[in-house]
């Protein structure tokens, strides 16, 4: 199962390094299907590549993220958005960002193992793999 993701961020640059970080498309892979710089795009896009997770940067510009967010989740109402942050962010808009729906808040310095496994699919209940097991032969 590939995982489809939705970056908004501010800036290119850091937008193709996500793309970079987050693991190849493969059978159990994650892809970036779009990004964008405007929050007001955020929604269009969402409608059009049907993500399964949107990253949102926490510093993009007016309208701002909880506009991005709220938007999107009319749009896509199940769509769990994960914000990005450069900086520590304040615990206002942590909590202003998970009050609004956010599924986490994550620091785009850290290494980008946590957030290609925020991203990937969870695993299977019965067998802790995120593919079926082989049948027996």
């Amino acid at each position: 199962m590939v995982v489809r993701v939705l970056v908004v961020d501010r800036q290119p640059m850091l937008r193709r390094r996500l793309e970079e970080a987050l693991p190849g498309a493969g059978d159990d892979g994650v892809r970036v299907v779009a990004g964008t710089d405007r929050a007001a795009s955020a929604a269009l896009l969402a409608r059009r590549h049907q993500p399964d997770v949107a990253l949102v940067d926490l510093g993009i510009a007016e309208p701002g993220p909880l506009t991005a967010l709220a938007d999107m989740r009319q749009v896509l109402p199940h769509l769990p958005v994960l914000a990005l942050s450069r900086h520590v962010p304040t615990v206002q808009d942590v909590l202003g960002f998970l009050g609004a729906g956010a599924a986490g808040v994550l620091l785009r310095n850290r290494p980008s193992t946590g957030l290609a496994r925020r991203c990937s699919p969870p695993p299977t209940p019965r067998t802790g793999r995120t593919r079926p097991a082989p049948a027996p032969s």
